[in-house]
């Protein structure tokens, strides 16, 4: 009896596979946008520049919308420049108009936290359509998010457009370990938005230089 399911399960695998997939992609087709959004730029493919400059060439009166995340080490130091002008030096060499970049001012440590600014930013256009890129797999948790933090007539404005990164998708995604990792992370991220944490400190008053502070505090408290 267990060599017979276990033989169907086998000959079944790939339809299991493909579907387990599947739960986790919205892939959302609005009849009409003003503006491509990025969350989590930092996370950015080659791909989604490559996307983002078609949906701008298809219609110039679209708009890239940036959210700006907490600066990284290196752009703090003067070794980098900050995330939205180097996404507009890279979408400048894809035919995208730095007057077409509309950023969204802040420090968001997360995803959490750049929602929020979106947020506040919707709220101020009621009549703004806009179609959210996002990777293939963490899609549903990306749509998830969304509805969690915005309001139901704000969420309903936001489609979401999941993109494949390295031609991994729903039906090949086991056949490469990185196609295995994507899954098994996109999984963990659709709990954790679910489940993970609510209510917290606020990512709007992270500050990672005060927060190294009260590691180094609580490190010499401790002592030896």
């Amino acid at each position: 009896m267990l060599l017979v399911l276990a033989g169907s399960l086998w000959l079944c695998r790939r339809p299991i596979l493909e579907a387990a997939a599947s739960a986790l992609v919205v892939d959302q087709t609005p009849g009409d946008f003003e503006y491509i959004l990025v969350l989590g730029g930092h996370q950015w493919a080659s791909e989604w520049f490559d996307v983002t400059a078609e949906l701008y060439r298809e219609e110039p009166s679209r708009r890239v919308l940036l959210v700006e995340p907490a600066p990284e080490r290196a752009v703090t130091l003067g070794v980098l420049p900050s995330y939205a002008e180097r996404s507009c030096r890279v979408l400048e060499a894809r035919g995208v108009p730095r007057r077409a970049v509309v950023l969204i001012p802040g420090k968001a440590p997360d995803l959490r936290a750049e929602v929020e600014l979106l947020r506040t930013w919707l709220s101020a256009r009621p009549e703004t359509q806009v179609l959210a890129l996002s990777g293939r797999f963490t899609s549903r948790a990306q749509r998830a998010l969304l509805d969690r933090a915005l309001p139901a007539e704000d969420a309903a404005r936001v489609a979401v457009c999941a993109l494949s990164t390295d031609g991994c998708n729903e039906g090949n995604w086991w056949h490469t370990r990185w196609g295995a990792r994507a899954f098994m992370y996109a999984w963990l991220h659709l709990c954790h938005t679910h489940w993970g944490e609510g209510e917290g400190r606020s990512h709007s008053d992270w500050d990672p230089d005060e927060y190294e502070r009260e590691l180094a505090s609580i490190a010499a408290e401790a002592g030896p």
